[in-house]
């Protein structure tokens, strides 16, 4: 590869692989949301100490769908930057290649 040839980098690969980790954090949200609902029904007449250790294993479950949710968007996010960060980089060799091929034919 030299210096001046694009970054080998597959852009559709990419966004696919974006679009799955914004889908599963969709999906993380909704397990989530029906989990919760689940819960209240379950907790509404239940009394005593398991009841009080399952409310806590919603909460710590609902904080841990909440973390993974945020953590796919956020390498989405990344994937989507490395998209841009590639397609500079080869703006930047394709101009570079230019100028060299110009300062080339100048005596």
């Amino acid at each position: 590869m030299g210096a001046f040839d694009p970054v080998p980098f597959d852009v559709a690969t990419a966004r696919q692989a974006a679009d799955a980790c914004r889908s599963a954090a969709v999906r993380v949200d909704e397990v989530a949301g029906s989990r919760r609902t689940l819960a209240t029904t379950a907790e509404r007449d239940w009394q005593g100490p398991h009841r009080d250790q399952f409310e806590w294993d919603v909460v710590e479950l609902t904080i841990r769908h909440e973390r993974t949710a945020s953590a796919l968007r956020a390498f989405a996010a990344s994937i989507e930057a490395a998209i841009d960060v590639a397609a500079a980089e080869n703006r930047r060799r394709a101009d570079a290649a230019a100028d060299a091929d110009a300062g080339a034919g100048t005596p």
